[in-house]
């Protein structure tokens, strides 16, 4: 270990604050009046004595403006790919945005890019390269809040990726979100680095030029003098963009921030969440996600006390559940340790330490389930029935006494002790005509609470009975009260009025309001890493299957249920393979038939590696890679059958969209949209053959892909906002047209080819994939649910560690589809040459006009006889030609007016270097 950072390592202790990680793994503390010397002896090794430091640095709650932006690449690299243009371009486009949220003056506007010396191989199976490059504008400080609240700002825009794609020879592959890095917590201190790479050096610096908003580079010696690399300089640039050290801002808001950063966050009490310490290795952790818990307070405290006691030994023995069991008591108060230290002490491996160090972890951030009031319920009822109902009657004593003290009117009193009594179990959305009921593994919809009415007369009229003996009990006590004797009398009636019908209603006209939770719809189906089964909940994240909990706010089912008793639950993935496998009836024969299936719908071995990979993307409510999907092939080649079968697999997480949502004009805001309504909380939306030269809506496909909220509204319903979590598939013979053709499109297309034909026994050629049709099919379909789930759980774990990478096939489809509504890329290609610069009367100038080329365009179009939805039109003709130049070996560049004027001219009169062959 370096020695400027060992003598920090031993001194660290849990008391300080960690300021630094080691990449290589360690954590140390560097006071702030130390600082200027560690940074002193950092910059002198890794500069003069270029040694790897692999150290990065905690954000403090106030710093410097950064901006990393990481780049991905699917192509092999043989050098950087951005430009100049670029760099210049980014510094100009934050320094307005900056602008439009605080109040600055040029002098804040110094911008440093960082650079490292070469892009590197990537080893994320999506991608080949990677690059980066980082942003500091120093003199510009600001709260961590505010920073994180800019920076998300600047990510939901394109304009970035915008730059990357109009500026670059090769634009990045990863999208926006991908590339601007909105999450980071710590940075990278100067001259520190990754093993087996070079560290970020300033290579340009930017600044305002004079009052113009256009960031220019600072002269060749002003670099020299301030940023070259020497040791001063370079103490000074780390000092400078030191993340630790700042205690005020050096910027004020402007009104628009000031009312934005006031609005507060939407939380719910009732989402129990526990998030991880991060360990932040360079990027991607935010150690300030919310962290939501909800507290029980007094009464409400000893009652968790009473359930606690219902939980069986076995639960104390094993790990897992005794864990759970703490961060579940932590959750609900940071009071309970006695309460979980009492639970443990069944256990026969017992340890008052360890419990008091895991529940000072859990103050750490632990990283558990969401686990609440409503899962200790379900738990203590099913550890101990008998107890359980004990604890419940106790529990709710009070609130009869109440409702029996003040009579038989007392209606309200009375749906408050059922209230009490099925907390955690029911919830009313909206005006009684919509409940939901958790019936053990998910939450049910029922009508108008009828499962909740069933049990007023059972259940609730058994509380009240369990009460008579109590009062029979003070009566015999005391003889001469009356209070016992007239309890006893309002007992039986209300116990009489339970059993009417009438009264039932009256009671759940309180109950509505009781059982009210608002905004509950907005938590419903919103876990995107569970999914749920009919016996139980499939964690993606923790690949095990398990029973529901309340707190999952999970409403939807595949329909499926999985061959196992949920006593064995939780069951990790292996586990549940090798059961199912072992209760299955001919399970062997199932899977090798499921097998032969898809080998022939899909004969290419690594398309059906890859096809396997996207199905189990459906499983997360995820949109990681953002795509549109299009299977497409001659029809009989099975594809229609393979999402029968996903259709099966998964139930409710399911559904068909019309075509014409694609592929006809926007729908004017604020109109219905119920076929959008109805995908929230879809896994998989499908939409069938459109029809022949059909035109796709880019705009409405970029937004449905995007990982952004949309507004839609059901039929006579409020419109509402919503995140799709559904992977978006297109099943066609015939593509529809693609009207654009920029890289935003493409790069969200995916063309997967289906080659296979299904046919008579004359017709058989399985070498040319021709498979002999099945006309039972249809009947197998069922039988190969269960098999073809877990498949895809075991190919989610794949996708979930190493991402998806797209095969040759796929690449190769989609670029032939992009070709062929590329038809200006077409002319080009076919018809013309490049030509350098010519001698004009004042400048070299290209050799053709825009007319020139426009009429040679307008003949090959009729020559070809181009359908006429595929001609563009003029202007975009031009805007084609003008990308097309911008991306050549001469540029683009154009004069204001004839007076000025440049190599490709003006842009009312473009002069392009292409010629005619």
């Amino acid at each position: 270990m370096e020695p400027v950072i060992q003598k920090f390592v031993t001194k660290y202790d849990d008391s300080q604050t960690p300021t630094h990680t080691l990449l290589n793994g360690g954590k140390i503390h560097v006071p702030k009046e130390q600082l200027d010397k560690f940074y002193s002896k950092l910059v002198k090794r890794s500069f003069e004595d270029n040694e790897t430091i692999q150290l990065v640095e905690r954000i403090g709650e106030i710093h410097p403006f950064l901006v990393d932006l990481d780049l991905k690449y699917k192509d092999v690299l043989t050098g950087r790919q951005y430009t100049h243009t670029t760099l210049k371009e980014i510094a100009t486009y934050l320094w307005k945005t900056l602008n439009n949220y605080l109040k600055l003056e040029a002098k804040d506007s110094e911008c440093w890019i960082m650079e490292k010396d070469t892009p590197y191989p990537c080893s994320h199976n999506d991608f080949e390269y990677k690059d980066g490059i980082h942003i500091v504008f120093p003199e510009i400080i600001l709260k961590r809040d505010t920073y994180k609240y800019i920076i998300k700002q600047i990510q939901t825009e394109d304009t970035i990726l915008t730059i990357f794609t109009e500026t670059c020879d090769i634009s990045p592959d990863n999208d926006t979100k991908g590339i601007i890095d909105a999450s980071f917590s710590s940075w990278q201190p100067y001259g520190c680095r990754k093993q087996g790479e070079t560290p970020y050096r300033i290579t340009c610096v930017f600044e305002q030029d004079s009052d113009d908003s256009e960031m220019e580079p600072v002269s060749e010696e002003d670099f020299e003098s301030f940023y070259s690399d020497c040791n001063e300089n370079n103490l000074d640039i780390a000092k400078r963009m030191c993340v630790q050290h700042h205690d005020t801002e050096s910027v004020s808001y402007n009104p628009e921030l000031i009312q934005a950063l006031d609005k507060p966050l939407k939380t719910s009490s009732t989402i129990l969440t526990n998030m991880t310490e991060p360990d932040p290795y360079v990027y991607g952790v935010d150690e300030d996600e919310d962290r939501i818990q909800y507290r029980l307070e007094g009464e409400e405290l000893k009652y968790v006390r009473e359930l606690v006691k219902c939980l069986c030994v076995e639960r104390a023995e094993a790990y897992d559940d005794w864990l759970r069991c703490g961060l579940l008591l932590h959750n609900i108060n940071e009071s309970l340790l006695d309460a979980w230290k009492s639970f443990s002490s069944q256990a026969s491996n017992y340890s008052e330490p360890t419990c008091d160090d895991k529940w000072n972890s859990f103050d750490n951030g632990y990283s558990g389930p969401k686990l609440g009031l409503g899962s200790l319920k379900i738990w203590a009822k099913k550890d101990n029935p008998l107890k359980y109902i004990e604890v419940q009657r106790n529990n709710v004593a009070p609130l009869v006494h109440e409702a029996v003290r003040l009579g038989s009117d007392a209606d309200y009193l009375v749906a408050k002790v059922i209230q009490e009594y099925y907390k955690n179990e029911f919830i009313c959305v909206d005006a009684g005509e919509e409940w939901f009921h958790f019936n053990g593994s998910r939450w049910e919809r029922t009508l108008k609470a009828n499962v909740l009415q069933r049990r007023i007369p059972e259940e609730v009229y058994r509380i009240f009975e369990n009460r008579y003996n109590h009062y029979s009990n003070l009566c015999a006590q005391d003889p001469s009260s009356e209070d016992p004797k007239k309890w006893l009398k309002n007992l039986f009636s209300i116990q009489m009025k339970l059993l009417k019908g009438s009264y039932q209603k009256t009671l759940l006209s309180h109950l509505q309001t009781l059982f009210y939770v608002k905004d509950v719809m907005t938590l419903f189906d919103s876990n995107l890493s569970i999914l749920g089964f009919d016996n139980g909940v499939y964690d993606l994240r923790d690949k095990e299957f398990r029973i529901g909990r309340p707190e999952d706010y999970l409403t939807m089912s595949t329909g499926l249920s999985f061959p196992v008793e949920a006593s064995k639950l939780p069951m990790k993935l292996d586990g549940l393979s090798k059961h199912v496998k072992s209760v299955l009836p001919q399970y062997d024969r199932l899977e090798m038939d499921l097998q032969d299936f898809l080998c022939k719908i899909i004969p290419q071995q690594v398309v059906r590696e890859y096809t396997m990979l996207f199905l189990s993307k459906c499983l997360s409510g995820e949109n990681r890679d953002e795509g549109f999907y299009i299977w497409t092939g001659s029809g009989g080649n099975g594809k229609s059958k393979l999402i029968d079968l996903m259709s099966q697999c998964l139930g409710q997480y399911f559904c068909n969209l019309p075509v014409a949502l694609l592929t006809q004009k926007r729908k004017a805001s604020g109109a219905a949209s119920p076929e959008m309504a109805l995908t929230l909380g879809k896994r998989l939306a499908v939409m069938q053959e459109p029809d022949v030269n059909e035109t796709l809506n880019v705009g409405e496909m970029k937004e449905i892909t995007g990982n952004d909220k949309i507004q839609a509204r059901g039929l006579y319903k409020e419109p509402f906002e919503f995140t799709p979590q559904f992977k978006l598939l297109m099943m066609c013979n015939d593509l529809p047209n693609v009207p654009s053709n920029d890289d935003g499109t493409w790069r969200r297309l995916e063309a997967v080819p289906f080659i296979s034909r299904f046919v008579k026994q004359n017709e058989v050629d399985e070498s040319n994939h021709r498979y002999l049709i099945d006309r039972q099919l249809k009947n197998k379909l069922g039988k190969w649910k269960e098999i073809m789930m877990l498949n895809m759980l075991e190919a989610w774990t794949k996708y979930d560690e190493k991402g998806i990478k797209v095969p040759d096939e796929v690449k190769n489809m989609t670029q032939e589809y992009r070709n062929k509504n590329d038809v200006v890329g077409q002319w080009i290609s076919e018809i013309c040459a490049t030509k350098d610069h010519v001698m004009g009367e004042k400048c070299k100038l290209a050799p053709s006009s825009f007319e020139e080329l426009y009429d040679a365009f307008k003949m090959w179009i009729n020559m070809e006889e181009i359908v006429k939805h595929r001609v563009p039109t003029k202007q975009t003709f031009k805007e084609a030609l003008f990308k097309w130049q911008h991306k050549s070996e001469w540029g683009l560049s154009l004069g204001s007016s004839k007076s000025d004027l440049k190599a490709n001219g003006t842009k009312a009169y473009p002069l392009f270097n292409l010629v005619i062959k």
